[in-house]
């Protein structure tokens, strides 16, 4: 018979146990650093799936800002290129008299742009575009029809900064240009406009916007639709010619590259082309152009452009883009420029 010490028995024992608990202990840990781990990548993965997939709420042309800055801006022979343009959330070009065509950009009240214009006059249906958005309107004086419409100041959904005399606040004068195109404002003074005026300002609160999903994908297209557009003489042939590496719109006019002032390049993610009604308004040949209602469109963007209409339904609301089945037109995240086109002028692509 074999006899065992009771006390190195009982170290035995007290050993194997501390191992046993030091071995749990060391597997416990194991399977807790393993279960953080997986939660920290499920924590990361999610929280990436949200960002990628969760869809707006509301989108719309200008990324859902709210009473952005609008500024009409020069697209004259002997303007020279526009500054901050390149810059623009949205641009709506429409034709003046003389066969010319201007400009009125609107900006984001966040971005730092120190130089924008050559501001210039305002018309009755650029008006009627800034009141869709509930803008800061900017501009230097206009037609006769458009100053009497702006003087009916709590009729509109707007702000109006009007300055064309000498004693400006928030504009001024570039003494190396000639006028009428040396006229220039920013986003910080037209900021303070924006202070200095927005207790008379009662914006008509709308949730008014796009409710189409905007869409993300990239396309490889081997031969994408370039889009022209024939408002008028030849140094307003505009072209909009699609970047398959950019994956976004050129825009040419009259055979050149339309570069900003700052030599930005001005890169379009949604081309939209509004065909309306226009006609002449006066002796001056000023224009009158029919804003609401609808009409006939085309929608360009990742390089497709398709037929559709336009359709703006008053002037609380904001212009819609749809196909020919009556969806609404997909627009991708970024700048857009809308062309209102006289009907019958050439549009090709």
């Amino acid at each position: 018979m074999i006899r065992i010490n009771k006390s190195i028995a009982g170290l035995v024992i007290v050993s194997i146990y501390a191992a046993a608990m030091l071995f749990m202990a060391v597997f416990n840990l194991v399977k807790l650093n393993k279960e953080l781990d997986e939660f920290k990548v499920a924590y990361i993965d999610y929280s990436v799936l949200k960002n990628v997939d969760k869809e707006p709420a509301c989108f719309n042309l200008l990324n859902g800002q709210d009473a952005p800055i609008a500024v009409i801006i020069d697209n004259g022979i002997g303007a020279g290129m526009p500054y901050g343009l390149s810059q623009a959330d949205l641009v709506i070009e429409a034709p003046a008299e003389g066969g010319v065509t201007r400009f009125l950009a609107f900006f984001d009240q966040q971005k730092l742009i120190d130089k924008i214009g050559p501001v210039r006059s305002v018309r009755p249906y650029f008006i009627d575009f800034a009141e869709s958005y509930g803008a800061v309107l900017a501009h230097a004086g206009g037609s006769p029809e458009a100053l009497a419409e702006l003087s009916k100041a709590g009729d509109y959904n707007l702000i109006d900064i009007d300055e064309i005399g000498p004693d400006g606040h928030y504009f001024w004068r570039d003494p190396n240009l000639s006028a009428p195109h040396n006229l220039f404002t920013s986003r910080n003074l037209l900021n303070q406009a924006y202070k200095n005026t927005a207790y008379t300002y009662n914006r008509i609160e709308s949730s008014d916007c796009t409710e189409a999903k905007p869409f993300q994908e990239k396309l490889n297209l081997s031969d994408p639709d370039n889009v022209a557009i024939d408002y008028s003489i030849i140094s307003y042939e505009i072209e909009y010619k699609y970047d398959k590496e950019k994956q976004g719109y050129v825009r040419y006019q009259g055979g050149k590259e339309f570069i900003a002032a700052e030599n930005n390049q001005i890169l379009i993610d949604n081309v939209l082309i509004a065909f309306m009604e226009v006609k002449v308004a006066d002796s001056e040949g000023r224009l009158k152009i029919r804003t609401i209602g609808e009409g006939g469109a085309v929608i360009c963007n990742l390089g497709q452009c398709k037929d559709g209409k336009w359709r703006l339904p008053a002037l609380d609301k904001r212009i819609r883009f749809y196909y020919g089945d009556e969806s609404e037109a997909r627009l991708r995240p970024g700048k857009t420029w809308i062309n209102i086109v006289p009907v019958g002028r050439r549009v090709e692509y």
